[in-house]
């Protein structure tokens, strides 16, 4: 299952690839192994949004653990009353 999250950087490799083909047939090689690296580089971006890679890394950096080691069940202690006051 994919997440529809789209990140800057994803849309403009997609654009570079997309105006590369009007390129290709003059592209010198070092243009060639640019557009390689943005395609690999997006197919990378597309893998980071897959809900089974999504949740190994939400796992692996121990993000969102379950019990949560920050929850408070006491909350936040109640104002400093001013003794001065009615």
């Amino acid at each position: 299952m994919r997440l529809g999250c789209v990140t800057p950087e994803a849309a403009d490799l997609r654009a570079t690839i997309a105006k590369a083909a009007e390129f290709l047939p003059q592209a010198s090689s070092e243009y060639l192994r640019m557009i390689a690296w943005a395609e690999h580089r997006l197919a990378h971006l597309g893998a980071q949004n897959e809900l089974e890679e999504l949740t190994s890394n939400l796992r692996e950096q121990n993000l969102f653990p379950e019990p949560d080691g920050l929850h408070d069940p006491e909350g936040d202690p109640a104002p400093p009353k001013n003794p001065w006051s009615y």
